[in-house]
């Protein structure tokens, strides 16, 4: 499965050149109890994280 969602690539959004983020990750239930987010573009405004 890992090797899956690495074989889908990465993102390059438009807003952050040279910035690449996958475009699937894999987390799981440890992963989210230890703290561990997924890695996606955060555009916001005054430097705040926008909300999704």
């Amino acid at each position: 499965m890992l090797r899956e969602a690495v074989s889908a690539g990465v993102y390059e959004p438009d807003q952050r050149r040279g910035q690449l983020f996958p475009r699937v990750q894999i987390l799981t239930i440890g992963d989210l109890l230890a703290g561990r987010e997924a890695d996606y573009p955060r555009f916001g405004t005054a430097g705040k994280p926008a909300l999704f």
